[in-house]
């Protein structure tokens, strides 16, 4: 991989983070965001709902990009162990300690899914990538495999809680995605694709908006269309026009080498200012409350990052801290 390749994939993770970062200032103006979003007026978390329909999913997608024909391993498992599971288990106590709430699923479900993939690679043994069909069938029995155990085992048992089947199960694709883009060496370049990428995310969000989804048929099937188009979407712009050094893009860059780091501490900077919350339920104008929201979440987040990444220095001086917080030698 090259060194633009490698800054251009930074990027987007650091929009990514940003992104995540920002859901999470919006959903805490409220009390009770799921509430907020189940009984209110659709325009009262449009930012939300934009962000939360292909953020995740676009993390997931550029780690499975990123995976490398790697087979199953005690080394490397002790690798992803070490990168993941430790800050998983550390960070995730003092969480608790300090919140009341463990979290952090991503950091185990992403080792799940690179232990699925190596196992999957170890199965096709394709050294060639010659073997491209076998791996999207044996992909396909992976995911059917997940959806029963999300659908007809309980999952919400002590120890299969903690595993986050549910959010296994509708990440897994977003991955798998992302690893064949990288095998097919799939250029991010067409226009078309971004058009029409861009048309379908708008309309099944205005169909969310305006509809009421639970009587839609095969809603989740619209939604996993939705995060795909959105995920081309970024990728296509940040490839074609953020793909020059400025100042935007070293800062996207910056904060993409410092997403896992970003996504532990955040948390620690919870807060909550209710009459946001109020503000944007009062306002019936969407285009006002578009607005509200906007700005609000931009400032909340680039406060909550920078006050992270000044911590995250600070801490990564020491390498104890570095290797316990965030799986770092």
């Amino acid at each position: 991989m090259t060194l633009n390749r490698i800054k251009y994939l930074d990027t987007i993770k650091g929009i990514a983070i940003y992104l995540v970062v920002m859901g999470h200032c919006l959903a805490w103006c409220f009390d009770n965001y799921i509430k907020v979003y189940e009984q209110s007026s659709p325009q009262a978390m449009i930012i939300w709902r934009i962000i939360y329909s292909f953020h995740m999913p676009l993390f997931f997608f550029i780690s499975g990009f990123l995976f490398k024909k790697q087979i199953f391993s005690k080394a490397l498992l002790a690798k992803k162990a070490l990168h993941l599971l430790v800050p998983y288990f550390t960070m995730g106590f003092i969480k608790y300690l300090y919140l009341g709430d463990f979290g952090y699923w991503f950091l185990m479900v992403l080792f799940e899914l690179y232990i699925l993939a190596c196992i999957q690679n170890l199965i096709i043994n394709d050294k060639n990538n010659t073997q491209n069909h076998r791996y999207i069938i044996i992909s396909i029995i992976i995911f059917l495999v997940l959806y029963i155990i999300n659908k007809y085992v309980n999952i919400n048992q002590p120890v299969l809680r903690h595993l986050y089947i549910d959010n296994l199960f509708r990440n897994y694709p977003y991955f798998i995605l992302g690893h064949l883009i990288y095998r097919y060496n799939f250029q991010i370049t067409n226009n078309y694709l971004y058009t029409t990428s861009l048309i379908l995310f708008i309309t099944i969000t205005t169909i969310e908006i305006t509809s009421n989804i639970a009587t839609i048929p095969a809603w989740g099937i619209l939604c996993l269309l939705r995060s795909c188009c959105g995920i081309y979407v970024i990728m296509y712009l940040v490839k074609n026009y953020l793909n020059k050094e400025n100042l935007l893009t070293r800062l996207f860059q910056y904060l993409g080498t410092y997403t896992l780091e970003i996504y532990v501490i955040h948390f620690f900077f919870k807060y909550k200012i209710p009459d946001i919350g109020n503000i944007i339920l009062n306002y019936n104008s969407f285009s006002t409350s578009f607005i509200i929201q906007s700005v609000y979440a931009i400032i909340a987040t680039s406060f909550i990052i920078g006050i992270s990444t000044f911590i995250i220095n600070i801490l990564n001086k020491s390498s104890l801290i570095n290797l316990l917080c965030f799986g770092k030698k």
